[in-house]
C-alpha cells in the first residue's frame, strides 16, 4: 500500500509596506498532493491568487495607499483546504502611517492697511499641528483653530507695504502662508476750504483705515474733533474774522503717523474796502454828490 505525503510551506509570514499604494510584494506557497487557500482578507488589502494546489504558487499581496496618520496591520489566514489534513498559518501585513500634513486653503493673504482679522480654513490629518508667526515682527499674530488659523494685523501706518510669513507645522513638513498688508489710506472729501473775511465753520468728510490726529498750521485755524477712529468722520474747521487787508493761507492736517498724513488748504480773503473818488470838489452854493463803495465789511462815514 502506498503512502501519500502531504505538505504545505509558505516563505514568509509578515509583509511590510509604506504608505502610499505600493507594488505587490510575493510569497511562494510550495504544497505538495494539498490544495490551499487564503481567507479573512480586510478590503485594503488585494491577494492573487487566493488558492492554489499542487506545486509552487507565487502569492502577490498590494495595499491601498494609507490616508489616516497612525500605521495599520491585518493578519489573514493561509490554511489547508483538505479537512483530513490541519494546517494553518496566519500572514501579517502592516503599513506605516499616513505622512502628516496641515495645509491651508492659500499660501498668500492680503490685507488693507486698515486693523483686521481672516480666518482661513487648515486641512490636515494630524490635530496637533502648530501655527506662528515665523519672522519678528509685532504687527501680524496667528491664533489656530478647529480646523482654521484665524490671521489678525494692526493698522499699516507706514509708508510701504509690510509682509510677514505664517509657519503651519507638523512632524513631517511646515507650509508656508504669506502675509502682505498695504499702506493704510487716509482721505478727505475737500481739497480747499475757502472762507469769508469774517470767518466761520465748515465741516469735512474724513475716511481713514486707522486712528488719526488733526492739527493746524495757525492759531486762526481751529478744529474739532482733534482725533478719531478708523471709518468715516467729519470734521468741523473754523477760522476767527481776518482783520488784515491780505488773504491768508494756512492747513488742517490730518495724520497717520509722520509719514502719512494729508493737509487740506484753507484760504481766507482780507479786507475788502474801495470808492469811486477819494476827492469831492462841491460848488459853494452846496449840492448833492453820489459815490460808489464796495466793501465786504461793514463800514461808517465819518465827519473829519
Amino acid at each position: 500500500r502506498s503512502v501519500i505525503l502531504q505538505s504545505l510551506n509558505v516563505s514568509q509570514t509578515e509583509l511590510r509596506f509604506t504608505t502610499d499604494k505600493a507594488s505587490s510584494l510575493f510569497f511562494v506557497v510550495t504544497s505538495s498532493n494539498v490544495e490551499w487557500e487564503i481567507t479573512d482578507i480586510p478590503n485594503w488589502i488585494t491577494v492573487n491568487p487566493k488558492s492554489g494546489g499542487d506545486g509552487r504558487t507565487t502569492v502577490a499581496v498590494s495595499v491601498t495607499e494609507n490616508t489616516v496618520a497612525t500605521d495599520r496591520m491585518a493578519l489573514f489566514s493561509f490554511k489547508a483546504k483538505d479537512d483530513t489534513w490541519s494546517y494553518s498559518q496566519h500572514i501579517t501585513v502592516s503599513q506605516v502611517r499616513a505622512r502628516y500634513y496641515a495645509i491651508p486653503e492659500t499660501d498668500r493673504v492680503e490685507f488693507d492697511g486698515s486693523s483686521s482679522n481672516r480666518v482661513i480654513k487648515v486641512n490636515s490629518n494630524f490635530k496637533d499641528w502648530t501655527a506662528f508667526v515665523s519672522t519678528n515682527v509685532d504687527w501680524c499674530s496667528v491664533s489656530k483653530g478647529n480646523g482654521t488659523v484665524t490671521l489678525s494685523v494692526t493698522p499699516n501706518t507706514g509708508d510701504a507695504s509690510r509682509e510677514c510669513k505664517i509657519q503651519i507645522e507638523t512632524p513631517d513638513g511646515v507650509e508656508y502662508i504669506s502675509v502682505i498688508q498695504r499702506p493704510a489710506n487716509i482721505s478727505s472729501t475737500t481739497e480747499l476750504l475757502e472762507f469769508e473775511v469774517g470767518g466761520g465753520s465748515q465741516t469735512v468728510q474724513i475716511s481713514s483705515d486707522a486712528e488719526w490726529t488733526c492739527n493746524t498750521s495757525y492759531s486762526w485755524i481751529s478744529v474739532t474733533p482733534e482725533s478719531g477712529m478708523a471709518g468715516n468722520s467729519t470734521i468741523t474747521v473754523q477760522v476767527l474774522s481776518n482783520n488784515t487787508l491780505d488773504t491768508r493761507n494756512g492747513y488742517v492736517y490730518v495724520i497717520l503717523s509722520d509719514s502719512r498724513k494729508i493737509e487740506i488748504p484753507v484760504s481766507q480773503e482780507g479786507i475788502s474796502f474801495s470808492v469811486d473818488n477819494t476827492q469831492i470838489q462841491l460848488p459853494y452854493d452846496g449840492s448833492e454828490y453820489k459815490m460808489s463803495v464796495q466793501s465786504n465789511v461793514d463800514w461808517k462815514l465819518l465827519d473829519s
